[in-house]
């Protein structure tokens, strides 16, 4: 006669085969469908790595009229070129207590595979104060990261 363990050992035995034999194929609960998965891996920031003055060093005010300004900054993103956002571009000239002037900018060409140059216009008025200004520039990428930079300019007196 054969003892109950033994029943309950080859029992156990065929239960543990059979599970093992049925999940070969797919695992219960597997999804049936394909998914596309995309990773994002980091964002380089941008920089603004040149701001020049397209003009002499010094600006001469006009007496009763306004000088236009015209400037010119590099904006770099190790993303690439086609990260940075050409519609966030920015310039400004500011000094404390004077009235910020806001330029007009513009894309103005690639250089390279990670570089734009922008092109930014202003009109400095003829009671604009003489003195040392800060001449700012800015961009965003394409996920909002913001770069800035900035570089003194010299305005002088009318005469």
């Amino acid at each position: 006669m054969v003892k109950k363990e033994t029943m309950y050992a080859v029992t156990f035995l065929i239960l543990v085969l059979f599970l093992a034999n049925s999940c070969k194929e797919k695992p219960v609960g597997s999804p049936s469908q394909q998914a596309d998965i995309a990773i994002t891996v980091g964002n380089n920031v941008p920089t603004i790595t040149s701001i020049i003055l397209d003009m002499a060093d010094n600006i001469n005010i006009i007496e009763g009229g306004n000088r236009t300004l015209k400037f010119s900054f590099i904006a770099t993103d190790l993303d690439g070129a086609s990260n940075l956002n050409d519609a966030t571009a920015s310039g400004s000239i500011t000094k404390a207590g004077e009235t910020t002037r806001t330029a007009t900018c513009a894309f103005a060409n690639t250089i390279g595979s990670n570089s734009k140059n922008y092109s930014c216009t202003t009109n400095v008025v003829f009671y604009d104060g003489a003195g040392i200004w800060s001449l700012n520039a800015g961009i965003q990428d394409i996920n909002a990261i913001s770069a800035a930079g900035s570089t003194s300019i010299t305005i002088t007196e009318t005469t």
